[in-house]
C-alpha cells in the first residue's frame, strides 16, 4: 500500500506541473472556458474529489483537440492521458467503479485522437470500462462505449461484431432519449450492412435513419444519412441513382467554387464528392468527376481521396500518376488500419500493375485484399479480386490457377446476380413494396369505416321502426330526423366510395410499375446469366488456339532439326487441343441453341390432348433416347395414369418439352446416385397423372441424390445447374417453369437430400 501511495503521489505531482503549464497555454489561445472552473477547485482538491476533476479536463481536452494546431495536438493529448492514468489510479484506490469506467472511456478516445491505427487497443479499454460503467450506472457514458466498440470493430473489419453493439448503442441512446445519436448509430450500422452486402437491411435501416434526421432538422445529419444511400446505390451497381441522391445533398449543402486553394469541406460532404465521383466514371462521365475534382484535395490524410483520383487517372488512361495514387491511399489505409479500405485499395493497385502487364506486382496486391476481404468478409471486393486473378494467371500461362479462381468469380458474381440478391440490389422494388402495404393498409381501413357506418345506418332505421309503433306523430318526427341522417350517410358513403375508386387507381399503377421493373430486372439478370455462360467456353477456345499456335511454330523449328519423334508429340498435343477447341465450340452453341429456345415465343396453337398418351410417349422418347447413349444406362420405370383425365387444351410440344426436361433430369439423378452407391441401389422413376379439383396434376418422381437446401430456390433461374460443367446449360428448369407457367399453371418441387426429388406439373383443366 506504501508503494502504491508514493506512485500514486508522483503521479499527482507531475500532474499538477503539467497542468499549470497547459492551463496557461490554454489562456494564450483563448480556449479556457469551461478548464478554468477546475483549476482552482483541482489545486485544493481532495483524492475523494480529485478523479472527477482529472476525468473532466482529459474529456475537455479531446473535446477541443482540434482546434488547435497540428503541432500541439500530441502534446495535449499525453497530458490528457496522464490525467486519466492518475485518475484511475486515485478511482481504484478509493474503488470507485464510475471513476475508473469513465477514466478507461476517455483513455480510449485519447488513443483514436493520436491515430485510429490504435484502434484495436483503444477498444481493449472501451471493453474493460464496460464492466465498471455498468456497475455504477452511467448511462451516457455506457451508451457512448457501445457506441465506440461498433465504431472500432467496424473499423479493423469485424463486421458482424460491429452490427451488434450497434444495435446495443441504439437502444441505450433510446434509453437516455438521445435521439440524435442513436440516429448516428444506424447510420452506420446501415454502411456494415452494406459492406456485407446485405442491401435490404442496409436500405431500410438508412430510411428509418433519414425519417429520424429529418425529424430532429439537423441538415448535417440528413446529410450524413443522405450520402450512406449514395455510396448504397453505387455499391449495388446502380450508380444513376447515386447521382441523384449527391444532387438532393448539394441542394442542402450548395458548392462554392474555391479561391487561393482548396476550401475545407465539413464532414461528410467530402465524403459524398468522391463517392459522386466515382459512380460519375462507372457511368464514363468524366468531365463530371474532373469537375467534382475540384472539390477534393488530390493531397490530403484520406485515403479514399487518393483512392478517387487513382480512379480518375486510370479512366484518363494516366496509368502511372493512377498507380502513384493508388499505392499512396494503399500506404494511408495501412497506417490507419481499416481493414476494407485496404482491401479495396490493393484489389484497384492489383487491376492497374495488370494493365501495365506488371503481373508480380499485380498478383501481390490483389492477394493481399483478397486475404482481407475474405476474413471479414466483403462480397464485392471477394468478387473483383477473384476475377482480377483469373485474368493474371491466364495472361502468365498458369491455367490451373487461372481455372480456379475463374470458378471463385462465377461463384461469387452468382451469389449476388441470384433472383433473391436480384431483389436487393433492385432497391426500387423494396420502396414499391413497402408503399403498396401502406395502401393496403389503407384500403382496409376504409372498408372497415364503411361497414361500420352501414351497421350504425341498419341499427338506426330499427330502432326508429320500433319507435313508429308507438305513436303516429313520433314516426313522422323520427322519419324527417331520419331523412336528413340518410342524406348525410348518402353523402359521406358516395365520398368515401371515390376515395376508395382513386385509391384502387393507384394501386393498379404502382402495381403495373412493381411488375415492369421486375421484368427488367429479370432481363438483366439473363443477360448477364447468358454473357458470363458463353464467355467461358469462348475464353477456352481463345486459351487454346494460342497454344496450338505456339506448338506449330514449335513443330516447324523442329522439322527444320530433323527431330521427327518431337514433332509426332507436338502434334499429338496439337490435336487433343483441337479436339477440345471443338469441345468447347459445341459447348457455346447448345447454349446459344437452349438461350434461343429459351427466349422463343411459341407459335404453337393449343389444341385437345389425350394427357396419359403424351406423357407415356414422352417417357419412353427419353429411356429410349438415353439408353441409346449410353447403353450402362439402366433405371426401373413405373407409371401410374388417371384414366378420369381425358383431354385439355394445352400446346402439346411445349407440355411434351417440360416433360421430357423433368424425365431426362430424374434419369441423371438416380444414375449419378446409382455411381456413389454402387450396387446396392436400385434406380425407380415413376411418373403419375391425376385429375383434382379441376386441375391436372402430372407427377415426376426419382429416388437420387436429392436437391441440396442451399441451392433449392435458384433451380428455375436461368444459366444456374449443379451439373458439371459441358453436361448442362441450365436453362432446363427455367424453360419448363416458363412453359407451365404460359398454360396457366404451376411447376413446384419436393425433395429430400439423398432420398429423392418430385417434381409436380399443374394444369388447370380447360376442355375444347
Amino acid at each position: 500500500m506504501a508503494v502504491f501511495s508514493r506512485k500514486t503521489g508522483a503521479l499527482k505531482q507531475r500532474v499538477t506541473a503539467l497542468l499549470s503549464v497547459f492551463l496557461l497555454s490554454l489562456t494564450f489561445s483563448g480556449q479556457t472556458p469551461h478548464i478554468d472552473s477546475f483549476r482552482n477547485k483541482l489545486v485544493n482538491a481532495t483524492d475523494t474529489v480529485r478523479p472527477f476533476l482529472l476525468n473532466k479536463i482529459a474529456e475537455e481536452i479531446t473535446d477541443i483537440i482540434f482546434s488547435f494546431p497540428k503541432a500541439r495536438q500530441d502534446s495535449l493529448l499525453h497530458f490528457a492521458e496522464n490525467c486519466v492514468t492518475e485518475a484511475e489510479a486515485l478511482s481504484r484506490k478509493l474503488n470507485y467503479p464510475k471513476g475508473i469506467g469513465i477514466a478507461l472511456f476517455i483513455s480510449g478516445n485519447i488513443k483514436l485522437n493520436l491515430n485510429w491505427s490504435n484502434a484495436t487497443i483503444a477498444q481493449r479499454d472501451y471493453q474493460n470500462a464496460l464492466s465498471y460503467l455498468k456497475l455504477s450506472g452511467a448511462q451516457p457514458y455506457l451508451a457512448y462505449c457501445f457506441y465506440r466498440i461498433a465504431e472500432t470493430s467496424h473499423y479493423i473489419g469485424n463486421l458482424a461484431k460491429s452490427i451488434a453493439y450497434y444495435d446495443t448503442a441504439i437502444s441505450s441512446f433510446l434509453r437516455i432519449k438521445d435521439t440524435l445519436n442513436a440516429t448516428k448509430c444506424m447510420i452506420w450500422q446501415g454502411h456494415d450492412y452494406f459492406d456485407k452486402g446485405d442491401y435490404r437491411n442496409a436500405y431500410l435501416l438508412g430510411t428509418k435513419a433519414l425519417n429520424e434526421a429529418q425529424k430532429i432538422g439537423d441538415t448535417s445529419l440528413i446529410v450524413f444519412a443522405t450520402v450512406q444511400f449514395e455510396g448504397l446505390f453505387l455499391r449495388a451497381g446502380l450508380p444513376e441513382r447515386a447521382i441523384e441522391y449527391l444532387h438532393s445533398i448539394i441542394k442542402l449543402h450548395p458548392l462554392t467554387m474555391p479561391h487561393e486553394g482548396r476550401t475545407t469541406l465539413p464532414f461528410p460532404l467530402p465524403w459524398a464528392l468522391w463517392i459522386g465521383g466515382e459512380a460519375y466514371l462507372k457511368l464514363n462521365k468524366i468531365d463530371s468527376a474532373i469537375y467534382l475534382s475540384q472539390f477534393i484535395p488530390e493531397d490530403s490524410t484520406d485515403g479514399d481521396n487518393y483512392r478517387f483520383y487513382g480512379q480518375l487517372y486510370a479512366a484518363l488512361h494516366q496509368e502511372q500518376k493512377a498507380m502513384d495514387k493508388f499505392v499512396r491511399g494503399f500506404e494511408i489505409k495501412k497506417q490507419q488500419g481499416h481493414a476494407i479500405g485496404i482491401a479495396g485499395t490493393a484489389i484497384e493497385l492489383g487491376r492497374i500493375y495488370l494493365k501495365m502487364k506488371d503481373y508480380n506486382r499485380s498478383a501481390y496486391y490483389t492477394n493481399y485484399g483478397l486475404t482481407l476481404a475474405e476474413k471479414i468478409p466483403a462480397v464485392l471486393e471477394i468478387r473483383e479480386a477473384a476475377g482480377t486473378l483469373s485474368e493474371i494467371y491466364a495472361e502468365t500461362g498458369n491455367y490451373r490457377q487461372a481455372y480456379h479462381y475463374s470458378q471463385l468469380h462465377k461463384t461469387m458474381n452468382d451469389s449476388l446476380a441470384s433472383e433473391e440478391d436480384r431483389r436487393r440490389l433492385s432497391l426500387d422494388l423494396i420502396q414499391n413494396e413497402l408503399n403498396n402495404q401502406k395502401q393496403h393498409t389503407l384500403l382496409l381501413s376504409k372498408e372497415n369505416e364503411l361497414n361500420q357506418q352501414q351497421l350504425q345506418n341498419e341499427r338506426l332505421l330499427r330502432n326508429l321502426f320500433i319507435a313508429g309503433a308507438v305513436a303516429f306523430l313520433g314516426i313522422a318526427i323520427i322519419m324527417f330526423r331520419n331523412y336528413k341522417q340518410k342524406q348525410k350517410a348518402n353523402s359521406l358513403l358516395e365520398k368515401q366510395k371515390k376515395e376508395i375508386q382513386d385509391a384502387l387507381s393507384e394501386l393498379k399503377a404502382t402495381q403495373a410499375q412493381l411488375i415492369q421493373s421486375e421484368k427488367m430486372a429479370s432481363l438483366g439478370q439473363l443477360t448477364a446469366g447468358i454473357a458470363h455462360e458463353i464467355q467461358n467456353p469462348l475464353n477456352f477456345v481463345n486459351n487454346f488456339s494460342e497454344v496450338n499456335t505456339e506448338l506449330v511454330d514449335e513443330a516447324n523449328l523442329e522439322i527444320e532439326k530433323g527431330n521427327i519423334n518431337d514433332v509426332r508429340i507436338i502434334l499429338n498435343d496439337i490435336k487433343d487441343n483441337a479436339l477440345k477447341i471443338n469441345h468447347h465450340g459445341k459447348r457455346a452453341g447448345a447454349i446459344v441453341k437452349a438461350m434461343l429456345q429459351h427466349s422463343r415465343t411459341t407459335s404453337g396453337q393449343k389444341e385437345p390432348t389425350d394427357i396419359n398418351a403424351l406423357v407415356d410417349e414422352y417417357v419412353r422418347l427419353a429411356y429410349h433416347g438415353l439408353r441409346a447413349k449410353d447403353k450402362s444406362f439402366n433405371s426401373k420405370m413405373e407409371t401410374d395414369f388417371d384414366t378420369s383425365v381425358g383431354k385439355i387444351n394445352v400446346v402439346p410440344q411445349d407440355i411434351g418439352r417440360v416433360i421430357l426436361n423433368l424425365i431426362n433430369n430424374a434419369f441423371y439423378a438416380v444414375e449419378e446416385k446409382r455411381k456413389q452407391d454402387g450396387n446396392g441401389y436400385e434406380p425407380v422413376v415413376t411418373v403419375s397423372t391425376h385429375k383434382n379439383n379441376g386441375k391436372v396434376e402430372i407427377r415426376v418422381a426419382d429416388n437420387g441424390k436429392g436437391i441440396p437446401p442451399q441451392v433449392r430456390e435458384k433451380i428455375f433461374q436461368p444459366f444456374f445447374t449443379t451439373k458439371p460443367t459441358g453436361q448442362g446449360t441450365g436453362l432446363g428448369l427455367s424453360l419448363s417453369y416458363d412453359i407451365v407457367k404460359s398454360h396457366g399453371g404451376k411447376l413446384k418441387v419436393e425433395t429430400r437430400e439423398n432420398e429423392g426429388t418430385v417434381f409436380m406439373i399443374e394444369l388447370p383443366i380447360s376442355y375444347y
